[in-house]
Parts: structure tokens; C-alpha cells; sequence
């Protein structure tokens, strides 16, 4: 039984804090995981715009019909995968460390899209999307912390320009109270 802990413990270590190769910005696949991200963050956006147009729906209604359309996609996207060991009799050689790492992200994904479904319904879509920036401030802090990886200066003057942008949209309201009447069209 220690023999398998330690061999499981192993694994997740090294799957966990060493990245893909196919990660790195060298990859040729790099530019297409950009590209995708460029059209999450499009659809992402009306993703927002349209939960809160929905804010009189509860929100684990919303969730759940979120789950059902990821579950129609994941299902889909299995028809395509040559690989894929989940919706057949390969299931089996899912290793342990795999299924855990499965179950983070899937607890992970539901957590966050219930925090952002009530957030959306609560305020204001804009401000949800400069507070959700964060983002990566926090991937920056998951990097050093996983990954033992420092960001370059570049990507600490951007994180910085970040916070900035999202702590001025949270006291925007503040400052247009200070700002004389004639000078408030400008702003």
C-alpha cells in the first residue's frame, strides 16, 4: 500500500509542476492556444451580457443548463479524440492521479461559473469583466507557486497596469463624485 501512495504521489508531483512542452510560447501550438483564447474571451463576453440579462433566473439554473451545454460539447469532442478513454472500455486505464486531477477541475469549473453566474446577476457585466482581470494576477501567483516559474518584467509591468485598471473601475464612482460638473463629459 506505501509502495502505491509514494509511486501516486510521484506522478501527480511531476504531472502537476512540469508543464507540457507543447505549453511554451516555442511550440507550434502555441499561436492556436492564443487564437482560442481570443475567441473565449468574445464569447465570454456575451456570455456576460447575457447571464445578466438573465438576473430574475435563479442562478443554479443557469449552472445547470451551463453543465448541460458542457456536457453536449464534452461529448461531441469525444467523437473526434482518437485518444479518448472516458465513454469507453479504455476507462479503466485512466490512472488514479488522472481522475483526481479531473475532479479539481471539475469542482474548480463549477465554482467558479456559480461565483460569476451571481456576480453577473449582482452588478454591473463591465465591472464583473475588469474584476475577473484578476485572473492574472492570480495565474501569475499559481506560476511562481506550482511552477516555480518567475514572470518577466514585461508581464509584471502588465499584471501591475491590471490591477491599476481594476482598482480605478472600483472607485470610479468616488472619484466622478470629486470631479467638478464641467469637467465630468470628459471623463
Amino acid at each position: 500500500m506505501t509502495q502505491f501512495n509514494d509511486s501516486f504521489l510521484v506522478t501527480f508531483y511531476t504531472r502537476l509542476f512540469n508543464p507540457p512542452p507543447s505549453s511554451w510560447p516555442n511550440s507550434e501550438m502555441y499561436y492556436v492556444g492564443v487564437a482560442i483564447a481570443l475567441s473565449s474571451a468574445l464569447f465570454s463576453g456575451f456570455l456576460s451580457i447575457s447571464i445578466n440579462f438573465c438576473h430574475q433566473v435563479h442562478s443554479l439554473v443557469l449552472l445547470w443548463w451551463a453543465g448541460i451545454g458542457g456536457m453536449v460539447i464534452s461529448l461531441i469532442a469525444f467523437t473526434f479524440d482518437d485518444r479518448a478513454r472516458l465513454l469507453g472500455p479504455k476507462v479503466v486505464d485512466i490512472p488514479l492521479e488522472d481522475w483526481v486531477a479531473f475532479a479539481f477541475i471539475g469542482l474548480s469549473g463549477i465554482c467558479a461559473y456559480f461565483c460569476l453566474t451571481k456576480s453577473l446577476q449582482m452588478i454591473d457585466p463591465t465591472v464583473v469583466a475588469f474584476v475577473r482581470a484578476l485572473e492574472i494576477i492570480f495565474a501569475y501567483m499559481m506560476q511562481i507557486a506550482i511552477m516555480h516559474q518567475t514572470p518577466s518584467t514585461l508581464s509584471l509591468v502588465g499584471a501591475s497596469l491590471v490591477m491599476l485598471s481594476v482598482s480605478a473601475i472600483a472607485l470610479q464612482n468616488k472619484f466622478m463624485a470629486m470631479v467638478p460638473e464641467k469637467l465630468r463629459p470628459i471623463f
